[in-house]
């Protein structure tokens, strides 16, 4: 199966990404009232590392990733994130990206809380 749509994204730069550059941009500044942490940066950046969530769980292949921050259920914050392709995080289109139709997204992937939690058991 081919990896066309995993490698249109890394960050906004298009290169390995680092713990310095996973600081919030304006936009999710303003929908999360604080920066994250040293630790949470560390974090995210370990996520970010560890590829598409959807892409290893469901096509068994590393994909390059951005993270997405979960709001479902609950305030927005730096702890509760996965990482996501662009296909999978807005560019993919109802039933492929996250963005375009959360519930199909979910049907077909689980859900955010779920992939959360497989996001904890692998990175520590």
């Amino acid at each position: 199966m081919g990896l066309s749509h995993a490698a249109t994204y890394v960050d906004n730069r298009g290169d390995t990404p680092n713990i310095d550059r996973l600081t919030p941009s304006i936009y999710v500044e303003s929908l999360i009232s604080k920066a994250p942490t040293k630790a949470q940066r560390e974090r995210m950046a370990r996520i970010v590392d560890a590829g598409c969530i959807v892409c290893r769980r469901h096509l068994r292949v590393w994909s390059p990733a951005g993270i997405h921050h979960i709001t479902t259920g609950r305030k927005r914050n730096h702890d509760d994130t996965i990482a996501l392709c662009a296909q999978h995080h807005q560019t993919g289109g109802t039933g492929v990206a996250l963005h375009a139709n959360r519930v199909a997204w979910e049907e077909k992937y689980g859900t955010q809380d779920e992939l959360l939690e497989a996001t904890k058991r692998l990175v520590k």
